[in-house]
């Protein structure tokens, strides 16, 4: 997620683009997200609230007695 910052009185765009958020980990990725509307958004001064989808999975193996 990338983030631009307004002059708070003309609201025009000032500066270049910046990274807020960049997930290292497959599985919070934003492309794990299957329809983008369902991507809750938040925002609040100093803050950005993201609900995202988490991919996990596990494989388990057991020994079963003869």
């Amino acid at each position: 997620m990338w983030a631009q910052r307004l002059d708070p009185e003309s609201k025009k765009v000032q500066g270049s683009p910046f990274p807020v958020y960049h997930s290292h980990l497959a599985r919070r990725s934003l492309g794990n997200v299957p329809n983008t509307a369902q991507i809750g958004l938040s925002i609040v001064p100093g803050k950005l609230v993201v609900a995202l989808n988490e991919l996990a999975g596990a494989i388990w193996m057991a020994e079963l007695p003869q």
